[in-house]
């Protein structure tokens, strides 16, 4: 009896060794392929910015998410969706920035395959994002087109005011949309100092005419 108990335990603890080798060569797997699509996208998100695509960078970061995927079908009943929540975050911010500057269908959480509390976090960050690409074109005085993203800017944060879940469910989600507020001011008092700005140089211009 000892014998076929010890036969069967051995049996059983050395099949579950190799699962949890498998397993664990999965996570460090889904860990660098998440680091790779986190940089992918940043390097994506700064061409986006300074409003000039890279379709490459853009290909190459949805071809990570694609891999990604892949791995994370067996990973996630695992471990969850946290160990990938940075390079999944960043990648969802691409492509929402992407969609915004380049005037395409946003994407939603079910076409990115990404949960719900990863892409309203990384809607909020596309808001910050926006405020660089206003301050580029206010440098270049396009002024208009500065004007289209900031009442993008504010179209976005009306419908997330009055969201809140705590880190369990949301991440720093309530943290990052009180941060906007103050964002969207200063991005709105920029604009309202360039505008001014030009009209004081038109004067100037008009007056030595």
């Amino acid at each position: 009896m000892e014998e076929q108990l010890a036969s069967q335990i051995t049996k059983i603890v050395e099949g579950i060794v190799t699962d949890l080798d498998e397993l664990d060569e999965l996570r460090e797997d889904v860990i660098a392929l998440s680091r790779k699509l986190n940089r992918m996208s940043g390097k994506a998100i700064a061409r986006i910015v300074n409003l000039s695509q890279e379709p490459s960078l853009i290909k190459g970061a949805r071809e990570f998410k694609t891999a990604l995927d892949i791995k994370l079908s067996k990973f996630t009943p695992f471990f969850g969706w946290n160990t990938v929540n940075d390079g999944l975050e960043e990648f969802t911010e691409m492509e929402l920035l992407y969609a915004i500057i380049s005037d395409r269908e946003l994407p939603s959480p079910q076409s990115l395959n990404i949960p719900s509390s990863i892409w309203i976090n990384a809607f909020c960050d596309t808001i910050g994002e926006l405020r660089r690409v206003i301050l580029r074109l206010l440098i270049s005085q396009k002024v208009e087109n500065a004007r289209k993203y900031l009442d993008i800017m504010n179209l976005m944060f009306e419908n997330i005011i009055g969201i809140e879940y705590g880190k369990h469910v949301a991440g720093n989600l309530r943290k990052k949309i009180d941060y906007l507020r103050v964002t969207i001011e200063r991005t709105e008092s920029d604009f309202l100092h360039s505008m001014l700005g030009n009209q004081i140089q038109d004067s100037l211009d008009a007056s030595e005419d």
